[in-house]
């Protein structure tokens, strides 16, 4: 089932929340696939949708009619049993019908056709439309509409499951991000801290001026401050990323900071074609799947319609059979019965009215279809260019913390030696930082581009 596909391959499979090993991706996934509420509550439309399918059915269910009258203390004394059976089947509209009476006493002449023989009538038949009705009627519709209907709640879920696959990955990438920015932030410091001592017995020992101490101190501050700034984004991500990461109960887990991963080496990642993935998207994206399935559901509206304008003739074919003695029955003991009946109203106007409608609709369902196939291309054929250059400036970004890290090295060795201050070491270390955070920005953007990529073309 498409909801199955939704649930199961579409938002991924993984470990329950918990334990101790870094977050995976498959984690968040999996714990948003059991417990994120908004999945769960669109999951009640199908449930909605198979309620409403079933009393679809319901207009086939079998009848069973059974009455009893009595006329007493009057000049006609008598008792009537009545049991009857009628079953609509979808072949051609028929109805099939069975039943068994029963009417003993005395009968004005009038009335004799409720007398029975001592074993009571028995009786069966089928009503067959041979125009209207024959080929479709309003049971038959509305029982496929209801079926498609839940199809269509599948596809909503799908589509949605989609969606909040991509919030949650989005939310993971952020917080991986957080996290890795604040250990930049906290190896910043270090080495500002690890470089305070070796400052003081240098100026102690008259080799440096008192400057470069207090320059130091104000890089420590300001690198504690930035500590401060990046662990509240941090803890804000973690967060947002718990509406996602959830316990085995279903309450949100904030996750530690101990828990964080590593960021993925990036790669493309890429095996088909572009024209490949096209068709792929425009095959399973669930929104285009919904709205053909739409225009399905109002063609059998205008069938319906079209049907509605044919003249009704119903043939009724049936047999009774009389069991048992009465002479006062001149019935039986068994007759065939067969009759026609014909009617059609003159103008028609419910029937070419609804018809006008469906087609009306069924064109406007086109036009939208043939927009959302052309609104998908574009999202696919962007979705690739974007992931494509976020790979590259993931690439261009490593080799930039290379050459700051090289820079950087060279500038502290000369500082060392004399020919350099501790303000250019400070500017060199803040240069590789700000790359190193870039590159982090920008292994998150790669991530959530590979996300929305599957996203766009509906990968399971």
């Amino acid at each position: 089932m498409i909801l199955a596909w939704a649930l199961s391959a579409g938002l991924g499979l993984g470990a329950a929340a918990g334990g101790d090993g870094p977050i995976t991706l498959e984690d968040v996934l999996a714990s948003t696939e059991r417990h994120y509420p908004p999945l769960l509550a669109a999951i009640q439309e199908v449930e909605q949708a198979e309620g409403a399918s079933r009393a679809a059915d319901g207009k086939f269910d079998t009848r069973v009619r059974l009455g009893g009258a009595a006329d007493q203390f009057g000049f006609y004394e008598n008792y009537r049993i009545d049991l009857g059976l009628e079953q609509s089947i979808q072949w051609w509209g028929a109805k099939l019908y069975a039943g068994w009476r029963l009417g003993e006493g005395g009968f004005a002449p009038y009335s004799g056709l409720q007398e029975t023989r001592t074993g009571g009538e028995y009786r069966a038949g089928i009503k067959l439309p041979l125009l209207r009705g024959r080929s479709i009627d309003d049971p038959r519709a509305r029982q496929r509409q209801a079926t498609i209907g839940v199809n269509v709640a599948e596809l909503s879920v799908m589509e949605r499951g989609l969606v909040i696959r991509q919030l949650a990955t989005d939310a993971y990438w952020d917080w991986v991000a957080a996290g890795r920015s604040l250990e930049i932030a906290q190896n910043l410091l270090a080495i500002a801290v690890s470089r305070d001592e070796y400052l003081r017995e240098s100026v102690e020992a008259g080799a440096l001026a008192a400057v470069e101490v207090i320059d130091n101190r104000r890089a420590i501050l300001k690198r504690r401050s930035e500590i401060v700034s990046a662990e509240r984004k941090l803890r804000k991500a973690a967060i947002y990323l718990s509406l996602y990461y959830r316990d085995r109960i279903g309450e949100p887990i904030v996750a530690p900071e101990s828990r964080l991963p590593s960021f993925p080496v990036p790669g493309l990642q890429i095996s088909r074609q572009l024209d490949e993935d096209l068709r792929l998207a425009l095959l399973r994206r669930p929104e285009l799947q919904s709205i053909r399935a739409e225009s399905e559901q109002v063609g059998l509206d205008e069938s319906l319609a079209s049907n509605s304008v044919l003249p009704s003739l119903d043939l009724a074919l049936g047999v009774t059979a009389e069991s048992g003695v009465n002479p006062d029955v001149k019935r039986g003991p068994s007759d065939l019965k067969a009759g026609v009946v014909f009617s059609l109203p003159i103008q028609r106007r419910e029937a070419t009215g609804k018809q006008l409608k469906a087609r009306a609709k069924l064109q406007q369902l086109r036009l939208e279809e043939k927009f959302l196939e052309e609104k998908i291309e574009a999202e696919v054929r962007d979705a690739r260019v974007a992931l494509e250059t976020s790979y590259e400036k993931t690439q261009l970004l490593e080799e930039e913390v290379v050459v700051t890290r090289e820079l950087e090295a060279l500038e502290r060795d000369r500082f060392d030696l004399g020919d350099s201050n501790l303000f250019t070491v400070n500017l060199r270390e803040a240069a590789t930082a700000d790359a190193e955070r870039r590159r982090v920005e920008a292994l998150a953007s790669y991530h959530r581009a590979r996300g929305f990529y599957r996203l766009v073309i509906a990968e399971p």
